[in-house]
């Protein structure tokens, strides 16, 4: 993946299918939806897999993620915060965070 610089890096979980999870594995590229904890508010960004090309249902891996608009994330993000990931409305894994690279973005935590 060429001309985008990540934000943070964290550790991906995705659910098994038999628990709300995805029917198939995501690749690199793949853009899901990132609840961050504002009300109303989910992020799409961009990921890609450390090390591996594809994540498995009920599987993990640590990621890149780049997000789409990085401005609504300004001061927020630490090491153990924690997300989860939709696909459309399909609540299908959770992350945390465990690098923010982005200084903009990070905040110490509470």
């Amino acid at each position: 993946m060429e001309h985008w610089q990540p934000d943070f890096i964290a550790e991906l979980h995705l659910f098994p299918t038999e628990v709300s999870g995805r029917k198939n594995p995501i690749i690199n590229g793949y853009r899901p939806s990132f609840d961050m904890g504002v009300p109303g508010m989910w992020n799409d960004a961009l990921m890609e897999m450390v090390g591996m090309d594809r994540i498995d249902p009920g599987g993990s891996a640590t990621v890149r993620v780049a997000m789409v608009f990085p401005d609504f994330q300004v001061g927020r993000l630490h090491p153990g915060f924690t997300f989860d990931l939709h696909d459309v409305n399909k609540h299908i894994g959770r992350g945390e965070i465990l690098e923010v690279l982005n200084p903009m973005m990070c905040c110490q935590p509470r």
